[in-house]
């Protein structure tokens, strides 16, 4: 016969309802249009973060800052 037993719930350190910027050339940045948006978790409607909200500009500056790290790093 089986036993239920109770699991507890965690959160994920990170989910603590905080800003989260994007990470671009190794730094931590606003979204260049400064748009936010809110996750929240959807068994609860808990908060779980506020997000940057990339979009194509922010794909360029990932871009570029990739191809000058993959560029440096081929001239060693």
């Amino acid at each position: 016969m089986a036993v239920s037993q109770a699991i507890p719930i965690t959160r994920h350190p990170y989910a603590d309802g905080s800003y989260k910027k994007m990470l671009i050339d190794g730094k931590w940045v606003d979204a260049a249009s400064g748009k936010k948006f809110e996750t929240h978790n959807p068994a609860t409607g808990e908060l779980l973060a506020t997000v940057a909200e990339g979009d194509a500009e922010d794909i360029n500056r990932a871009v570029a800052a990739a191809r000058r790290a993959f560029e440096a790093r081929g001239a060693r």
